[in-house]
């Protein structure tokens, strides 16, 4: 790890006692404590662009009553402080552990709670439309992936091809019918925090963008599905969903159309994926995530039932 120069940094930001090093959480995150107070450092490369727009978002957040983590002004009132060939920025450390760090033992209670916030999280985010954020198109990465085992012949058989094809027709019709708003665009257990049974937090907003809201839903579920996947027990994640959308529907609204599209996005989250590590030579990934994709190709009627898919068009979606 690059030597983080503690002093320079706790002076930037008017920290009477010099923040310490508590924990790395990954190559940009740092919990620090300066005297007997936890912080979030987070640096990036100085030539990577600033993200400016993710600083208003959580700003609003904030406001907004979300528990989130927003910057903190150094003393001269900028968020981000270049030092070498790195930029800091500083957050206030939010208590609790990430969820995924007992995904394996996720309750109904539990999974309700997830739920329940981001319902509440996709409302206060709908509210903060902005055209800072530009919109992204999910059928473009699964149109790529697409053409790369077409074009490569690697991977996937003919037959198989054919079958992914066939299974994604439906969706490129179903896509543009689905509302789109600001999402979170990396919702996973590993960013979301998780203290005494309630959700403490929210962090990592670095992928924001404005893309089919039941998005966030899938990344979410496909989280916990690989999970349980690893153990040997992928049908498991089928008796949590109904909780989670039930969950989610106590503070928002889920169309058909998006209960619908869940199994396809679980589905084209799992090809995106398998196109990334077979890509770039991560062969046992890449094998893992077609795994996954093919239990969900042979299960999207059982995730359309749990999905609530029994009602027709003209009952109210619960």
């Amino acid at each position: 790890m690059s030597s983080i120069p503690f002093s320079r940094i706790s002076r930037f930001w008017g920290l009477k006692r010099k923040i310490v090093l508590e924990k790395k959480t990954n190559a940009r995150a740092f919990i620090v404590r300066s005297g007997s107070v936890f912080y979030v450092l987070k640096r990036r490369i100085a030539s990577l662009p600033s993200r400016s727009c993710q600083t208003e978002l959580l700003k609003y957040l904030v406001q907004s009553g979300l528990p989130v983590s927003a910057p903190i002004p150094s003393g001269s009132g900028e968020f981000e402080v270049k030092i070498g060939k790195y930029v800091y920025s500083l957050f206030p450390y939010i208590e609790g552990e990430k969820a995924d760090s007992n995904i394996s033992n996720a309750t109904p209670e539990m999974v309700e709670e997830l739920g329940i916030f981001t319902g509440r999280l996709h409302k206060v985010l709908k509210e903060a439309e902005g055209s800072f954020f530009e919109r992204t198109n999910l059928l473009k990465s699964l149109t790529s992936a697409i053409r790369y085992f077409n074009s490569t012949g690697s991977f996937f058989s003919r037959s198989d091809m054919e079958m992914i094809e066939e299974f994604f027709t439906d969706f490129y019709k179903l896509y543009y019918k689905l509302p789109v708003q600001i999402i979170h665009g990396d919702y996973h257990p590993g960013n979301i925090i998780v203290h005494e049974g309630k959700v403490s937090g929210i962090i990592d907003f670095d992928c924001a963008t404005r893309e089919v809201k039941a998005l966030d839903l899938a990344y979410l579920i496909h989280s916990v599905f690989a999970e349980f996947s690893r153990m040997g027990s992928p049908s498991l994640f089928l008796y949590l969903l109904p909780h989670l959308l039930e969950g989610y529907c106590l503070e928002n609204t889920l169309s058909f159309d998006e209960r619908e599209s869940l199994g396809y996005l679980l589905a084209a989250i799992s090809i995106i994926q398998i196109h990334y590590f077979s890509a770039n030579g991560l062969s046992d990934e890449a094998n893992f995530a077609s795994t996954v994709f093919r239990w969900i190709y042979l299960n999207n009627h059982r995730i359309k039932e749990k999905s609530g898919l029994v009602l027709t068009r003209s009952e109210k979606a619960v």
